[in-house]
């Protein structure tokens, strides 16, 4: 599974396609049952999870160490501020849109809790990812602008909605977290 990700993501990279979707798809293909069962045993699907989770944590805490340093020495310029703050209800209705779409078509067929896009609207937190790639900005493309704006975002994200995801639950479906 390594020489996939080295392997694949160079390939993917020097064919001009994105690394990152090609490794998703790969993932995705990897952990389907049929590709599993077929190719290794249940102990080797258990440390081969283990092992990607173990990285998992490992690169996720690695990112928001970086994360971390980066926003000591993050412009806070006030029109960066604002603009930070006026795109939050932007996100959140652009992901309440993108999720309404595909949760109308597929209503029919999956049992959804009432008012699912809302709820998961605003559970839908913001983070490493977001602000990675706004880190992987150059200079030259606003990157102080995106990189406050976004931190803004996932402050909120984390914080705010973090802390209120319970009560929006309750609100809407009723049920005790």
């Amino acid at each position: 599974t390594l020489a996939i990700v080295m392997g694949g993501y160079w390939l993917a990279s020097a064919l001009h396609f994105s690394g990152p979707l090609a490794m998703v798809v790969a993932g995705l293909i990897m952990s389907h049952e049929r590709f599993l069962s077929s190719t290794m045993s249940a102990a080797t699907q258990k440390h081969l999870f283990q092992f990607w989770e173990l990285l998992d944590i490992l690169l996720n805490a690695l990112l928001f160490v970086l994360i971390g340093l980066e926003g000591v020495i993050l412009t806070l310029d006030g029109h960066y501020l604002i603009a930070g703050i006026l795109t939050i209800p932007v996100v959140l209705l652009s992901r309440f849109v993108a999720l309404t779409i595909p949760i109308r078509f597929l209503e029919r067929s999956l049992d959804f809790v009432p008012k699912t896009n809302v709820i998961m609207t605003w559970g839908g937190l913001r983070g490493g990812i977001s602000i990675a790639l706004a880190l992987a900005l150059a200079d030259e493309m606003s990157r102080n602008l995106f990189l406050t704006m976004t931190y803004i975002i996932v402050i909120f994200s984390i914080v705010f909605q973090g802390l209120t995801l319970e009560r929006v639950v309750r609100r809407f479906i009723g049920a005790k977290t």
